[in-house]
């Protein structure tokens, strides 16, 4: 809803096919880090779970974290301290 009504075909046939999940992911050249709050209302976490499932069957590097207390903001200041340190590792491995 948030893009646009479902019933719109045509609308719905260009955002499949602008959609991460119809991509081919073999082409992806760089690591990708993935994080989802479980009670996400706005992207699906199985959606997240299946890009970082794909990825790594094509052997490229996908970091995936979930918090199961979470929706599509986090606000437990817990959470968000431990994906700060999370993203920091990530982008300290891969960009320095």
């Amino acid at each position: 809803p948030e893009y646009g009504s479902l019933k719109d075909e045509k609308l719905m046939a260009q955002l499949e096919q602008l959609s991460v999940l119809n991509n081919d992911l073999k082409d992806w050249k760089i690591p990708v880090f993935l994080a989802i709050g479980k009670n996400d209302t706005r992207v699906p976490p199985e959606d997240v779970r299946k890009i970082h499932r794909n990825l790594l069957q094509l052997n490229k590097e996908s970091w995936f974290l979930e918090a199961l207390n979470e929706g599509h903001t986090w606000s437990n200041w817990n959470n968000s301290r431990f994906l700060y340190y999370t993203e920091f590792t990530f982008y300290k491995k891969h960009l320095f």
